[in-house]
């Protein structure tokens, strides 16, 4: 499947080098009813390329060659006569997009400025357009031809160019030995305009894919837009999609439409089966969903090209792939350590709920704990770990990784497989999300951090800055003249100073809070707003954040205040870990009760810092734990919530909260 893939990628650079070449000797299409304006614009413009010319009769162009450039001159006519501009906005809608985008497009005025320049330029919407009006210059002429002719497409940005190989990389690890001919066909340049499906569990990858299909699209379209089809408000779904793409050439993603109830999912077939507004815009349309009997009969009768993604317990690949992802690993992390037979065994008799996600976290934190050359079967860190002795804090979870890093947040392990596990491991707090049955006061008492455990990471967050000063401050005393240094010197202190007035200030306010006030409140609401208090930070460092909120999920039960000063907390660490240009995610879903489980709302926060880690693997309780995170994770497990964090990923950093609904 991926040779079929890179093959085709190789013959769009191809194309676009032949097309680069063609620039020297454009194909031109004049189209006017008046033969002697024909005429005359072709003698000069066949200074730029090979001109076809005739009238807006589609018959007549049947063998002439795509345009690299398209001149439209239009007749004079009394005001208000549009016949003539009906003609050829017509013309130009029935032509066929034959290379990356539409041509482009020189509109003559007319003598009489009837139909006018800039009727004609509102009109032709939908690509690159300029306009000459009389009296007709050549070199006016030639200029606005040359300026369209020779307008570059603006190539991906660097940052673009990163996510492009990263998608690439990570569908050739999870595919290379899957076969997938709907994959192959989606990606396709004959089936641009076809709309996917991708079907398949929590974790096999449909997210990844459709990325994978936009970076491939031909036409090549400018972003992936991604829309949540559960929070699309009925009857406002066509308004809603049109002010999402505003007429770009963009795919849409909408994701979890199995997730959308039944008249959503009617709505949307009668768009994309009917609307003729949304059939003439620009947009490759892909979908996904768990299984094909959530979606309506009226949405599935839609001429999709459906891919089915299948679950890891029934691949033939998993020896493979668990190998490779080792290997992956132990590259990253300049080690030599293989998986021994009995570990592959081991992941054979193990269901993978989380499906390649899951097996990825598996790996991660299996490889990350272990020392040895062989990773064996009782290395693998599959089933829980032992709970703390009665009476304990709960410890940060730094070595399970959470259940649902992937496109959506996923259900937790099914309680079958929690009976399963040995009865000398119980399955901790922070594995199962059940609340323990105390009282608010005593869970309070036990879950907050102690002096000791304050006075570590407090310690180490004043002594940095320190250090810092004392570097400047000797190199200033070997470079007493150096203005650059003082500078340095005063805007370090500076920002130091007001860095560790806040830090204090939050922990003067920590200990002021008291028992948690658990009230319903709408948590996606609660998000937004801590996000968007924080929005001239991400834009001041260009970062890319990423939101997957329900909107409509019922209220979870927590204290406004402690939660907005937790989640503030975790943020404004993130958001000073993540490198400039970085990505921050943040995801909440609503699971409702399922047999024993309550229902719980679990939020989500991933970011990518290639410095640092939150918690190193082996440091679970050291001075590396940030006060932020500790105040956090207190403030939550007194709202009778679960607390989680991973950061054994290289650098991936991933913080899994859970609230009561």
């Amino acid at each position: 499947m991926l040779r079929v893939a890179r093959s085709l990628r190789q013959s769009g650079v191809e194309t676009l080098a032949v097309q680069g070449k063609a620039r020297e000797m454009a194909t031109i299409w004049l189209v006017s009813e008046d033969p002697v304006l024909t005429e005359t614009l072709a003698l000069h413009l066949r200074a730029r390329g090979k001109v076809w010319k005739g009238p807006p009769e589609r018959s007549r162009w049947k063998d002439a060659e795509g345009p690299d450039l398209l001149v439209v001159a239009a007749l004079d006519a009394p005001s208000g006569d549009l016949s003539g501009l009906e003609r050829l906005l017509g013309f130009i809608r029935t032509l066929p997009s034959l290379r990356r985008g539409p041509a482009p497009t020189l509109y003559i005025e007319p003598p009489g400025r009837q139909p006018s320049a800039a009727l004609a330029r509102s009109l032709i919407d939908d690509r690159p357009v300029r306009s000459v009006s009389w009296p007709l210059e050549p070199d006016e002429i030639l200029a606005a031809a040359g300026a369209l002719l020779d307008a570059p497409a603006r190539p991906p940005s660097l940052r673009e160019r990163a996510r492009r190989a990263w998608v690439t990389r990570r569908v050739e690890l999870f595919y290379a030995d899957l076969d997938l001919p709907a994959l192959r066909h989606a990606i396709d340049p004959r089936n641009a305009a076809r709309p996917v499906f991708l079907f398949g569990e929590n974790g096999t990858g449909k997210g990844l894919l459709a990325r994978y299909i936009q970076n491939l699209a031909e036409p090549a379209r400018e972003e992936l837009v991604l829309v949540p089809a559960p929070s699309l408000e009925p009857g406002r779904v066509e308004a809603r999609v049109l002010e999402l793409c505003a007429a770009r050439r963009v795919s849409v993603y909408l994701e979890g439409l199995g997730r959308a109830d039944r008249a959503l999912q009617e709505e949307i077939a009668q768009l994309l089966g009917q609307s003729g507004v949304l059939g003439v815009e620009p947009i490759r349309w892909i979908a996904s969903a768990t299984e094909a009997r959530q979606i309506v009969r009226a949405l599935r009768g839609l001429p999709w090209i459906r891919v089915d993604l299948p679950p890891l317990r029934k691949r033939p690949d998993l020896d493979n792939l668990a190998r490779t992802l080792t290997q992956r690993w132990a590259e990253r992390a300049s080690r030599e350590i293989e998986l021994a037979d009995d570990a592959l065994e081991a992941l054979h008799h193990y269901a993978w709920p989380g499906n390649l996600q899951e097996l990825e976290s598996v790996l991660d934190a299996s490889l990350a704990a272990s020392s040895g050359p062989v990773l064996g079967a009782g290395d693998l860190r599959i089933a829980p770990q032992p709970e703390t002795a009665p009476g304990t804090p709960a410890p940060l979870d730094v070595s399970e990784p959470p259940e649902a890093i992937a496109e959506e947040l996923a259900e937790p392990a099914d309680r079958e497989r929690e009976a399963e596990a040995p009865a000398a491991q119980p399955v901790p707090r922070a594995a199962t999300f059940e609340a323990e049955p105390a009282s608010v006061e005593s869970r309070d008492a036990d879950a907050d951090p102690g002096l000791p455990e304050i006075m570590a990471p407090l310690a180490q967050e004043i002594r940095q800055p320190v250090l810092a000063s004392r570097t400047y401050a000797s190199l200033l005393e070997q470079r007493p003249n150096d203005a650059s240094v003082r500078r340095d010197l005063v805007n370090l202190v500076e920002g130091d100073l007001a860095q560790l007035d806040q830090l204090l200030a939050r922990l003067e306010s920590f200990t002021r809070f008291g028992p948690a006030r658990c009230e319903p409140l709408d948590l996606a609401s609660l998000v937004t707003s801590e996000l968007e208090t924080r929005q001239a930070k991400t834009r001041a460092r260009s970062l890319v954040v990423l939101r997957e909120l329900e909107p409509d999920a019922p209220p979870a039960l927590a204290d406004d205040t402690q939660l907005r000063f937790a989640l503030g907390g975790l943020l404004d660490r993130a958001l000073r870990m993540v490198p400039e240009g970085g990505d921050l995610y943040i995801g909440s879903h609503h699971h409702p009760a399922q047999g024993e489980l309550p229902a719980r709302h679990r939020l989500l926060i991933r970011f990518h810092s290639p410095e640092d880690v939150l918690v190193a693997p082996d440091d679970t309780q050291g001075p590396r734990i940030p006060l932020d995170v500790l105040t956090a994770r207190a403030l939550i497990l007194r709202m009778r919530g679960t607390f989680a964090i991973d950061s054994s990923g290289a650098q991936d950093n991933v913080i899994l909260i859970e609230l009561p609904a």
